[in-house]
């Protein structure tokens, strides 16, 4: 009600001007429309362009509420604004120039107020202008935390069940709306879950194939998630590494989850040929994610034993994550090394999880 409040006081004092709804997206645009056409009574609208597919602005008396995106933040501008809101913000201003270049100098004239809300994606501009509100000698600036267990609209314990789903880093940002830093490791506990080998048969392998500068890796779960065998090799040709791969198979008779992005499609069907019990998985950035973040869970909660090998164990600790600026969360091993051993282990991690040898066997 923010906005609404705003331009139906100023609409009923009979100013002129304009108010802005800023969000990252133009496609998020539709979505607040339909708030604000729920939240606003009927009677204060005394006219409106567009429509909840492209929306473009509601107006209080003289007073216009404007419905804009960041897509482009040069595209940010006009003659002094009465006041905005800035909705996940977060991912909005990772890019600078939406606040200091485009939105900020709108205001100057008014001296309008801004309400800039969002969940914390990483300390950005976002980060900045919340610890301002936190600094008394910023008398500009108020900032206010709540985390998701304040909202009145949810149960505390569907929150509590929600969060049992979550690595605890993403818990801390998403639930406790904490500013994580943007680039940080992600596996906590790693030395806690290294349990050695166990003695049972292996049920599922990850495989993440690789030929030259990566490394094509195996790693060997039983049915608790314990590791039986790790093996990695690089540099050999396709035809010696499916011969390994076969090899395994027939000594463990196992269910094998293996990488089939890019060159992976034919030699996963070379594998099936060979009578190997195995399934693809392709690799995106929300694929990678899932994977990931089941195993960082995983490994924070102890559900999966780890072999003592350096190369696995640095790997693990020094794997990070970065925030794009659309927002969106990017895993990958730091320059220059190497997250072979980490997706193999994922895959073997996701292979248990899913039972998918259960089905397959």
């Amino acid at each position: 009600m923010f906005v609404g409040a705003i331009a139906r006081d100023y609409a009923l004092r009979g100013q002129e001007g304009v108010i802005w709804i800023v969000l990252p997206t133009t496609g998020e645009l539709p979505t607040m429309w339909r708030k604000a056409r729920r939240l606003y009574p009927d009677d204060w609208i005394t006219d409106k362009s567009g429509s909840e597919k492209a929306p473009n602005f509601l107006k209080m008396n003289d007073v216009i509420i404007q419905f804009r995106s960041a897509d482009r933040a040069e595209r940010l501008v006009a003659e002094g604004l009465l006041a905005a809101w800035l909705d996940e913000a977060g991912i909005m201003l990772r890019d600078d120039a939406v606040w200091s270049e485009s939105i900020r100098p709108t205001l100057m004239d008014h001296r309008a107020p801004a309400l800039i809300t969002g969940t914390p994606k990483g300390q950005n501009k976002f980060f900045e202008l919340f610890s301002r509100g936190r600094d008394p000698e910023q008398q500009d600036y108020a900032s206010f935390h709540w985390t998701s267990y304040a909202n009145p609209f949810i149960p505390a314990e569907e929150v509590d069940s929600i969060a049992q789903d979550m690595p605890e880093r993403i818990y801390r940002q998403e639930i406790l709306a904490e500013f994580l830093d943007d680039s940080a490791a992600v596996f906590r506990g790693v030395d806690g879950a290294v349990t050695g080998y166990s003695d049972q048969s292996t049920e599922v392998v990850g495989v993440d194939l690789a030929k030259t500068e990566d490394f094509t890796v195996l790693v060997g779960l039983d049915s608790e998630g314990q590791a039986t065998f790790f093996d990695r090799f690089q540099q050999i040709s396709w035809p010696l590494q499916k011969q390994r791969i076969v090899s395994k198979a027939r000594e463990t008779g196992a269910f094998f989850l293996v990488d089939s992005t890019g060159v992976g499609d034919p030699i996963l069907d070379d594998l099936h040929g060979e009578g190997v019990n195995c399934e693809g998985f392709k690799f995106t950035n929300s694929t990678k994610a899932q994977l990931v973040e089941g195993l960082e869970i995983a490994i924070e909660q102890q559900e999966i034993g780890l072999p003592d090998e350096d190369v696995l164990i640095d790997e693990l600790k020094s794997f990070t994550y970065d925030v794009t600026r659309s927002g969106n969360v990017r895993y990958s091993a730091p320059e220059g090394l190497h997250d072979d051993c980490v997706m193999a282990l994922g895959l073997a991690r996701h292979a248990i999880k899913s039972r998918h040898f259960e089905i397959l066997l």
